[in-house]
């Protein structure tokens, strides 16, 4: 279900889907006409996309990520060996279809008669989100699987230990220190 506003023209816009806010960041909600008062994912703030305003962003797409190098350091081997997978679903293109679990990169499902192996493990995690808990008035980093799309809320020291990128260091520095702002407000 499209979520719709109105923007500061008078013109209705769309601005998410659901709980999914793909077309404005947290930090325009004053810019439209709309009851935010759900908990919901914000799209990222990113330096790149200062020039449009709340509804006027292009597509959502894989663009709007920022890629985690270190994720796997977040997790603990006990965390790693209680976690619930999630779905990886792949195909051969000859109609074999195969669901596999998937542990986000930090280890290889275990399946009998199957032999499975990293060729070349790369980077799983991508922080696509800040997630607005409304009850508490309250700003997290959203980390996706991009294998399955599992979530995973992070906060503010957790999200300071991120390695990303250079090019993605200012615009992580700068939600970081949002977030941190707007957390510490009294609402």
């Amino acid at each position: 279900m499209g979520e719709f506003a109105i923007n500061r023209k008078g013109e209705r816009v769309k601005i998410g889907t659901c709980e999914n806010m793909y077309y404005i960041r947290h930090d325009q909600i004053n810019e439209v006409e709309y009851n935010f008062n759900f908990n919901c994912y914000f799209r990222l703030p990113l330096e790149s996309e200062k020039k449009y305003g709340a509804g006027e962003f292009p597509d959502f797409g894989d663009g709007n990520g920022i890629l985690i190098y270190n994720a796997d350091d977040f997790f603990t081997h006990e965390q790693v060996d209680t976690l619930k997978p999630g779905v990886q679903y792949i195909k051969n293109g000859f109609g074999i279809m195969i669901n596999l679990p998937c542990y986000h990169g930090l280890k290889l499902p275990q399946i009998t008669g199957a032999e499975i192996y990293w060729n070349g493990k790369t980077p799983c995690f991508d922080l696509k989100f800040l997630f607005y808990r409304h009850n508490e008035k309250k700003l997290e980093f959203a980390i996706f699987c991009k294998t399955c799309g599992t979530t995973f809320l992070c906060d503010v020291e957790e999200a300071k230990k991120f390695a990303v990128l250079n090019k993605n260091r200012a615009d992580l520095d700068n939600m970081i220190k949002y977030v941190e702002e707007f957390n510490t407000q009294k609402n």
